[in-house]
């Protein structure tokens, strides 16, 4: 998958590799404050334009009071599985993992098709660490 791809072709990260010990392994390490990009308007896409966990979300509602779509933000900061999340018309959101359907590749893009009020986030994982 996209990690493994990340972790075995970061010895060409220069910085990483100049600290990479005698292992020359690099991990990925999530920074204390997971960021999320908000990649746009839409159900969020793999790199070959296909939607991610297609006519499988399950929604969870939340109180428009909320901290904005705090509730799938926080569960996918928790979970190393988790590729970022959808919002549903403010009003609702969900997760997207590795596991789920057309997740190969990761999230590059956003469908524009019938979406309003639907966006993709993206979690940004920053740094890699020498092991």
């Amino acid at each position: 998958g996209e990690l493994h791809d990340l972790i075995s072709s970061c010895d060409a990260v220069e910085s990483c590799a100049m600290k990479a010990s005698a292992s020359g392994y690099c991990v990925l390490e999530q920074p204390a404050d997971t960021l999320y990009s908000r990649i746009g308007e839409g159900k969020c896409l793999n790199p070959a334009g296909h939607v991610i966990k297609f006519n499988a979300y399950e929604p969870r509602e939340y109180s428009r009071g909320e901290t904005n779509m705090s509730l799938c933000k926080d569960d996918c900061s928790k979970d190393p599985t988790c590729l970022g999340y959808v919002t549903l018309q403010d009003t609702a959101c969900d997760t997207i993992h590795t596991f789920d359907s057309n997740s190969e590749g990761g999230i590059t893009n956003a469908s524009v098709k019938e979406e309003n009020g639907t966006f993709c986030w993206r979690k940004e994982v920053h740094k890699l660490r020498a092991v």
